[in-house]
């Protein structure tokens, strides 16, 4: 097996010479395999191993005997070990969430702190063949595309480190059968066999029953995935290619032109819009399928509708194309002054324009004409209770029955803003002029306009 994992590691350049690894060692049998195979390798690889291993809280004593043990090898094996405790069910009570997903990030939060501590890059992960037809089941399941299918790479690029797997062309019984042929001992996860989380599901059930009807299963799958990845890597060369035509990126804000995405097939449209995600986000999680589509959905809107999506993006269609942002509001309540021209900033990255009529040409998704013959309005958080009167109504409407008619998340609609003349209102973004400010012939008319991102993305 050592042959085949150093002939594997030198066949996808897992490790560069001279670096220093991180090894995730959890305790279980895949994770003390590969830390053994790396000890044996690691002048051949000419690298220098660090181990890390996460304690995350949810089996009390069993999981601070993994990590007494995880300890105690590391020190007699000569590698050097930090273990990081990490209260998960705390995190879940006060934040919520998926305790798969929170774990992950958490991990990938701590191993990013030790490689920056230890000037490493390199993150080595014990991902095996079967993990790897558990993975791509699990994502068939969830209705993924060819990205998805293709599985685990033997290298990823996440939240700045290099994430490598050594092991995932060998079999998990290799690897147990590695182990016990050398007399090295390993821990049990005993939730390893509870059917409370999809993956052990599919591992305890469904797997076993696969096996049933073609032993080569697992091979079957991983094959599958070897393919699709290598027709997801020219796939994603031609959504890099369109990405630097016409997508423009800046901090949080990503707007994807209207004229690549109606250019291009509906397959190269959804890569842009994940390129998108994973560019504001740092990783793919928690956008589905569906997430995607209902962005592409925008295309056929007028400017102006907006959609919600997981972790506080808004996707929103303008007359360029589709812009995505990070919503971060403030519940703070605020009351600013607008200068006439001028502009001012908002939470969540918005930036409310006054202009000129004649000086408009960057109008935004929201945007209107009003008779103002001042030189400042104001622009403020809606009230409980806010109420104007239209252009073209005989009475007043509710600002927050005019926010939902015009499609702004309810959770947005705390800071959307309100324009002022003195204590009246002229405007909110997606509703009509007041009545009494509407444009008059020959008269000085100003354009007032929302923008996302405080930047020109109308």
């Amino acid at each position: 097996m050592r042959e085949r994992v150093l002939s594997y590691c030198r066949q996808h350049r897992l490790f560069n010479p001279g670096e220093k690894v991180l090894v995730a060692v959890s305790g279980g049998a895949d994770s003390v395999a590969l830390l053994s195979i790396l000890c044996e390798l690691r002048e051949h690889l000419s690298i220098a191993l660090f181990a890390v291993h996460v304690n995350h809280g949810f089996r009390g004593a069993e999981s601070d005997a993994d990590a007494a043990f995880v300890e105690a090898l590391c020190e007699q094996w000569g590698v050097p070990c930090l273990a990081r405790f990490l209260d998960i069910p705390a995190l879940l009570k006060e934040r919520g969430g998926s305790a798969q997903d929170v774990s992950r990030r958490e991990r990938l939060r701590f191993y990013r702190e030790v490689a920056e501590l230890e000037g490493a890059a390199t993150v080595a992960l014990g991902h095996h063949k079967d993990d790897q037809a558990e993975t791509v089941l699990l994502h068939l399941l969830r209705g993924s595309g060819a990205g998805g299918l293709s599985g685990m790479s033997p290298v990823t690029s996440l939240v700045g480190l290099r994430l490598v797997r050594p092991l995932l062309a060998e079999r998990r019984e290799a690897l147990v059968s590695y182990l016990e042929e050398r007399g090295i001992s390993y821990r049990t996860d005993s939730s390893n066999d509870k059917d409370y989380y999809s993956r052990n599901l599919l591992r305890n059930r469904v797997m076993p029953l696969l096996h049933s009807i073609s032993p080569q299963v697992v091979e079957a799958i991983a094959r599958s995935a070897d393919l699709l990845r290598d027709e997801d890597e020219q796939l994603h060369r031609l959504t890099e290619a369109l990405w630097s035509d016409g997508v423009e990126a800046d901090g949080d804000v990503v707007i994807i032109s209207s004229e690549v995405l109606f250019a291009s097939h509906v397959a190269m449209q959804r890569r842009l819009v994940r390129r998108a995600w994973l560019t504001m986000c740092g990783d793919s999680s928690d956008l589905d399928v569906i997430h995607v589509e209902y962005v592409l959905g925008l295309l056929t809107k007028q400017p102006g509708r907006m959609i919600e999506l997981p972790r506080g993006i808004l996707a929103v269609r303008n007359k360029r194309g589709i812009v995505m942002t990070k919503a971060d509001l403030s519940e703070t309540p605020y009351r600013l002054r607008l200068p006439v021209p001028g502009e001012v900033s908002l939470p969540g990255g918005m930036q409310l324009r006054a202009r000129a009529d004649s000086d408009a040409s960057d109008a935004g998704e929201w945007c209107v004409q009003v008779s103002f013959l001042g030189s400042e309005l104001s622009v403020r958080s809606r009230l409980p209770g806010d109420r104007y009167r239209p252009s073209g109504f005989s009475g007043q409407r509710k600002l927050q029955d005019v926010m939902s008619e015009a499609g702004v998340p309810l959770w947005l609609r705390g800071a959307w803003p309100v324009v002022l003349c003195g204590d009246t209102v002229v405007w909110t973004p997606g509703g009509r002029v007041a009545h009494g400010f509407e444009p008059a012939a020959g008269s000085r008319v100003t354009a007032l306009s929302l923008h996302l991102g405080g930047r020109s993305d109308g």
